[in-house]
């Protein structure tokens, strides 16, 4: 029987020890593939069809070893990733300069298609490695061995070239090996220490973790050099002992499964270029010995009570339907957590002339044309969140106001539009009673007033109302309440009016706008399986009768809508994807978004949803702004139906 023996490690690994497994000798491959690459091609159904040999160029062999195919240019290295419908990519980087190709094999004509070419990067690749993510699309992580890595989409998840540089990371040094999953995770092999796992999601937060790692903290004796993948399962082999294992997930870490080879790979002084597939209850390796240059082949059994699930390649099915952005905004100033939420003024006679107000928590209000232009900039201190109305008595005529959380002060930072230019002036700091204030959203009520409902991250709210007495624009407060817990996002329905509010990591509520109405909240949805924490950005699409809410569901990057009153249904959830064709990014750990039903322009004729993108990549630039056309968003869920 199979004895788990649980170690406190910072990887989290447990270790499986069995018996039961029974290994087979090194068959060694022929003599006149040493010195080389050797790439086994194996079918959906897991039967081996051939080999990719890399020398100078790409030969394709069949089972018996005799040449097939040879490519007339120079190559590097070879990755290969095998398609839903059975298609072979490969792969390489090709010609003295050196650039990244993406080819389809055809094994009926036993030509090698070009699919995509990208510029050559900044450094030689030391390894490379194919993805295929659960939205469909293909990517080619070129890997450093100083440390850097870059990632580059080749082609899209409708089958069309892509050819756009997504991001540079920073990994691991001395990275000899790596292999890419289709459920968004990049592993790395580090020469003399371990294994990591990176995400590959472009819009995913940049980090790593352990997978194993030497002693004390992990199993591996002197590190591993070669990794890969079968299905959910990491192969690697342990430098120091020659020993293969088989790595499984769990939800704190790691299940680690030695391999008994009957001492096989010992006989290797320096075991790399690994590839793995599974034959039945059998595990197939193929390896080469660095020393001597040849190629060997060896047979496992799978360990006794080994989970069989995780050698599926099965990717998770995509369950959220995805957008695409047709513009966005000039990046912030800085790196770092700075673009938070924007709001859209629309120009009374002349779409086009419209105008996007978004915060800079680190330096001011920026202001946006609907080309993503910054057309202004207000330094005016760190602002978080902002909102407008149209129509507000200055005392000296009617123009537009917007008014944003200055964090600096705790005040109400006031400003006004010009209602035919759409230009954007400063006017003034209102005094709060709040401390680390955070959110904002207006309400006009039909009664005449305008009032600025602000919040503090303790939860607490100030109704003021604005007016402008002598010349000056003012507030008063007239009313307080809270939630328990920190609030950001909130919006108001002037026609019904109706205040939404978003605590963060409870859920979202609703109370009447009018101040004299009282403070009672009442739930509308908790944040769980559908909005997930934190809940960030709330706004308002006033259709007609149809009016939706849209919340930022920022634990898993995506954007919920549900009607705007009881019962709150939930019309569905979306992702804002990057589009191949104009090279715009996708959107994630979205903060403030905002909406409008009203026309702007061609690309937007029923308004649009603009939202804060929290990773600004392709290329990697500071955070800014996404416009998706609400058209799009009412297709993917149906909501005309």
């Amino acid at each position: 029987m199979r004895t788990l023996i649980a170690l406190l490690l910072g990887a989290g690994l447990m270790v499986g020890l069995s018996s039961a497994a029974t290994a087979q000798s090194l068959e060694p491959l022929p003599e006149p593939l040493t010195g080389s690459t050797l790439a086994p091609v194996v079918n959906g159904k897991q039967r081996l069809q051939g080999w990719w040999q890399l020398d100078d160029n790409l030969r394709f062999l069949n089972t018996d070893f005799n040449e097939q195919y040879r490519s007339d240019v120079e190559a590097e290295g070879v990755a290969m990733l095998r398609e839903p419908d059975g298609q072979l990519l490969l792969a390489s980087v090709l010609g003295a300069e050196q650039k990244p190709t993406l080819m389809r094999w055809n094994a009926r004509t036993n030509t090698l298609e070009t699919v995509s070419q990208v510029s050559s990067p900044d450094f030689v690749a030391e390894t490379l490695c194919l993805q295929r993510d659960p939205e469909g699309n293909v990517y080619l992580f070129l890997i450093d061995e100083r440390g850097s890595a870059s990632q580059w989409w080749l082609r899209d998840s409708e089958g069309n070239p892509a050819n756009h540089k997504v991001r540079d990371m920073a990994i691991a040094p001395n990275g000899t090996a790596c292999a890419a999953d289709a459920r968004s995770n990049l592993f790395l092999a580090e020469e003399g220490l371990g294994l990591w796992q990176y995400p590959s999601n472009p819009e995913a937060a940049p980090g790593r973790s352990l997978v194993d790692v030497t002693p004390p903290f992990g199993t591996l004796a002197e590190g591993a050099e070669a990794l890969a993948l079968v299905g959910q399962t990491l192969v690697a082999i342990d430098i120091e002992h020659r020993r293969p294992r088989l790595y499984t997930p769990t939800d704190g870490g790691w299940n680690v499964w030695p391999l008994d080879d009957g001492g096989a790979l010992a006989t290797l002084a320096e075991p790399e270029q690994l590839y793995a597939w599974r034959d039945g209850e059998q595990l197939q390796l193929v390896l080469r010995d660095d020393d001597s240059g040849r190629h060997y082949r060896l047979s496992l059994a799978l360990p006794e009570g080994f989970p069989r699930q995780y050698l599926s390649d099965a990717a998770p099915q995509k369950s959220v339907p995805t957008v695409k952005p047709v513009a966005q905004t000039e990046a912030v100033a800085r790196f770092g957590d700075a673009a938070d939420d924007p709001a859209i003024w629309v120009h009374p006679s002349n779409p086009s002339a419209s105008r996007v107000l978004g915060t800079d928590k680190k330096l001011g209000l920026d202001v946006f044309d609907m080309e993503g232009r910054r057309v202004q900039h207000l330094s005016v201190g760190r602002v978080n969140n902002v909102d407008l109305r149209y129509g507000f008595e200055w005392g000296n005529g009617t123009d537009d106001i917007a008014v944003a959380t200055q964090r600096d002060h705790n005040t109400l930072s006031v400003y006004r539009i010009n209602a035919q230019s759409g230009e954007v002036s400063h006017q003034a700091e209102l005094p709060t009673g709040l401390e680390e204030i955070y959110g904002i959203c207006l309400y006009q009520s039909p009664k005449g007033a305008t009032y600025a409902i602000a919040n503090g991250k303790s939860g607490r709210f100030e109704q003021h109302r604005l007016f402008v007495r002598n010349g000056e624009i003012q507030s008063e407060v007239a009313r307080h309440f809270a939630v328990d817990t920190q609030p950001e996002g909130c919006v108001a329905d002037d026609k019904r009016g109706q205040l939404y509010i978003g605590e963060e990591d409870h859920g979202l509520w609703t109370l009447p706008a009018e101040p004299e109405t009282g403070s009672e909240l009442a739930a509308i949805i908790e944040v769980g399986d559908v909005v997930v924490a934190d809940l960030e950005g709330v706004a308002l699409y006033p259709e007609n009768d149809a009016r939706y809410l849209v919340l930022s569901s920022q634990g898993d990057h995506s954007y919920v809508i549900l009607d705007a009153e009881a019962p709150y249904k939930v019309r569905g959830k979306f992702r804002v994807a990057a589009d191949a064709k104009t090279g715009i990014d996708g959107a994630s750990e979205t903060d403030g978004l905002e909406t409008t039903a009203r026309p702007l322009g061609a690309a937007f004729p029923k308004g649009m949803l603009v939202v804060q993108d929290g990773h600004n990549v392709m290329p990697e630039a500071p955070q800014n702004f996404k416009y998706i056309p609400w058209t799009d968003i009412a297709e993917a869920l149906n909501l005309d139906d």
